[in-house]
This record gives structure tokens, sequence and C-alpha cells, in this order.
């Protein structure tokens, strides 16, 4: 049977790849990271694959996203020792926005797998539903109910109703990370549209 999939497309990807719109397509994967900085899932890497197969199929040639590492002029670096925390984080996903490349993301997911190991994360939500949705699967279900299936589990960790039970039902922690996960999203999707302004 076919492994299910976290990413699923949607037309802001769609049409930043036929536009050629890296800055759209960056923030996007950006936000990705954001929302899972454990890696708990693959949708990361899903997204990037989807992003080259979708650019060769619509412009005839893979969209590259990466570039040549380059010291941003604010930038810092600290050791674990010296004390990883989310604000050295935040940064790190700055940096990689403006800078895309494959060495930024290298340390992205070491640091945001020690940064965010004890704390809940939207990632770990989308894995767990998916744990739980896939031992309550019947042995006869189909591949397209279980497609049918894997959209409402992963839709489901992003509604309000959701966030709102979480925050309510989990104090603190809940509370901190749906807080910065709005922030997140909310400098993403600004981000998003000045792109879009700018590239009109």
């Amino acid at each position: 049977m076919q492994e299910m999939q976290y990413f699923i497309p949607n037309e802001t990807f769609n049409n930043a790849i036929k536009r050629k719109e890296k800055g759209v397509l960056k923030a996007l994967l950006i936000g990705i990271i954001g929302s899972d900085p454990t890696f708990e899932t693959e949708e990361y890497h899903e997204a990037e694959s989807y992003i080259e197969s979708q650019s060769k199929n619509l412009n005839g040639e893979v969209l590259n996203l990466l570039e040549p590492y380059q010291r941003q002029e604010d930038e810092y670096t600290r050791t674990e020792a010296e004390g990883w925390d989310e604000d050295y984080y935040q940064m790190l996903l700055v940096w990689y926005r403006d800078n895309f490349a494959k060495e930024r993301f290298q340390t992205i997911q070491v640091v945001g797998k020690v940064v965010y190991r004890d704390k809940p994360t939207l990632g770990k939500s989308k894995r767990h539903n998916r744990v739980i949705a896939s031992h309550s699967l019947p042995r006869h279900t189909s591949v397209n109910e279980i497609q049918r299936k894997k959209v409402s589990v992963v839709r489901s960790t992003d509604n309000d109703e959701v966030k709102e039970r979480l925050k309510q039902g989990s104090g603190s922690k809940w509370k901190r990370v749906l807080v910065s996960a709005a922030i997140i999203f909310t400098v993403i999707a600004g981000l998003v549209a000045v792109l879009y302004s700018v590239s009109k």
C-alpha cells in the first residue's frame, strides 16, 4: 500500500510555482518548518519534492530555491552550551528566508530538535493524529478512503475549534505554542502579501 503524505498542495503553492515566485515558495516552506520544528513529519521534504516536480511539469525546468551561503549583516552563532532557545530559533528562520542555503537548513534541523524536543508542536500533533487514524482503519479500507481520512486528519489540526480545545486543556505550554505559531503565520502571511504586491 502506498504511504500517505502529510503535504497537501494548494493553489498558493501552484500559483507560486507557475509564476516562478521563489520568495513566496521560500516563505511557504519556512511556514512548514515553523509548524514542525522537530521534523516529526515529512511535510517539508514532500513540499520540496512537489515544487521540484511541478515546476518541471509546468515550466519545463526545475525551480531551484537554494542559494550559496552568505552571512547576514545581523547574523550571530550560538552553541547549545550558550543556550539555544525559541528566540534564537526564530532568528535562524529569518536568516534562512533571507539566504536559502542548505547549510542553514541543516542548522535549523539540529537546533529545532533540541529547542522543541519537549514542547508540543503542530507537527507532533499531525503525526500523532496520523498514527491514531492508521490504527483505527479497518483492514479492508481502500487507498482512496485512507487519503480522504488523511485530509480530514491533517485539516483537523489546523481548525480553530481544535486549537481552542488544546489551548484550554493544556495550559501555558499550549498557549505559548499557539501564540508562537500565530506569530510565525502572521509574519509569513505578511511576507507573502508584500512579495505578491512587489511582484505585480
